[in-house]
């Protein structure tokens, strides 16, 4: 697991590079989302309907 990031390191950061990781990060979880592998208030497996 990465390390935690605390407020004093995350004050240290450029906010474009903080934005830009933040938008790495959305674009990860929705390509998660779309492959059914992380959905909202469900359960985190497919269910086996679909299948």
């Amino acid at each position: 697991m990465s390390p935690c990031i605390d407020s004093i390191l995350l004050r240290k950061i450029s906010m474009a590079s903080r934005m830009s990781a933040a938008r790495q990060l959305l674009k990860a979880l929705e390509q998660l989302h779309k492959a059914e592998i992380v959905l909202c208030g469900k359960s985190a497996y497919p269910s086996h309907e679909n299948l």
